[in-house]
């Protein structure tokens, strides 16, 4: 059910993840004192927490009570299902981002393979496995300029991913750090976490993308990360990515991912400063 390829085809998933939560939100806005039933204030998780991921990959950690109505929160839409607006987005739908508006910050064309063991890129310099020594500080060095103040923070930085290929139907989780410091170290907490390489979307884009060769990417939103870091347009010129290939968890236990994903080109892109 975790390959991108196949999951579609497990009846679990497709009743479950594809039908349940829209078809639910259908019944609510028939009206009429259609509402989410009041008991549920009395269940065991509506205080506790979980672990979601965004349209973007960024984790979000929410208690049961407040993801009632997620979707919103998490910024997916259904293609055909309008959802009510009960939590104001944080997307400024009056201003899309526009392919007219995008500057290149920098891009690598050689691309990666994320094999098992995972790999690193560093933009401007060949690619390799996580076991090779680091070259770039995380931080900007003591002579540049500080932590940016809020006036001069970056707005609207997105990595981007061009011909994701997905080597095996096997079930794994990518996830993606800008200049970590310690390899061995990294979680979804890590400060220098960007979020996952969302294969179902990824999928998706090549399916579409073959069928009316069109060229398209898949985007993360990094400007939280990159403002907290304090890193420049010029920082992130030199920038590292590390990609971690995460196995399945069973019964607290994480297994070897067999996953192998390819990624031919990778860019670091603008759409404006505020």
């Amino acid at each position: 059910m975790a390959c991108p390829s196949k999951s579609a085809e497990d009846p679990l998933f497709w009743i479950h993840h594809a039908n349940i939560d829209r078809l639910w939100q259908k019944w609510l806005n028939m009206g009429e004192g259609r509402a989410d039933p009041d008991s549920i204030a009395n269940a065991f998780w509506w205080n506790k927490t979980f672990k979601f991921y965004d349209s973007s990959g960024i984790v979000k950690i929410f208690k049961g009570k407040d993801v009632i109505k997620i979707a919103d929160l998490l910024h997916v839409e259904y293609d055909d299902v309008p959802l009510p607006n009960v939590y104001p987005s944080k997307r400024d739908k009056k201003h899309p981002l526009s392919a007219a508006q995008k500057a290149i910050i920098v891009s690598d064309l050689n691309g990666v393979t994320i094999p098992s063991s995972g790999a690193r890129m560093q933009f401007g310099q060949a690619n390799s496995n996580t076991n090779q020594r680091r070259t770039i500080q995380s931080k900007i060095p003591q002579n540049s300029k500080p932590n940016p103040s809020k006036k001069d923070s970056v707005k609207n930085i997105y990595i981007e991913f061009e011909n994701i290929t997905i080597a095996n139907n096997s079930s794994g989780t990518i996830e993606i750090y800008l200049n970590p410091e310690f390899v061995k170290q990294l979680n979804y907490e890590n400060e220098h976490f960007l979020g996952i390489l969302d294969l179902f979307t990824a999928q998706a884009i090549n399916d579409h993308l073959k069928s009316n060769h069109e060229q398209s990417a898949l985007k993360i939103n990094i400007t939280p990360v990159v403002n907290r870091l304090g890193l420049s347009f010029e920082d992130l010129k030199q920038s590292e990515i590390i990609f971690i290939n995460r196995g399945e968890n069973i019964n607290g236990k994480e297994n070897q991912s067999k996953l192998v994903v390819s990624i031919g080109k990778i860019s670091l892109v603008t759409y404006g400063i505020d």
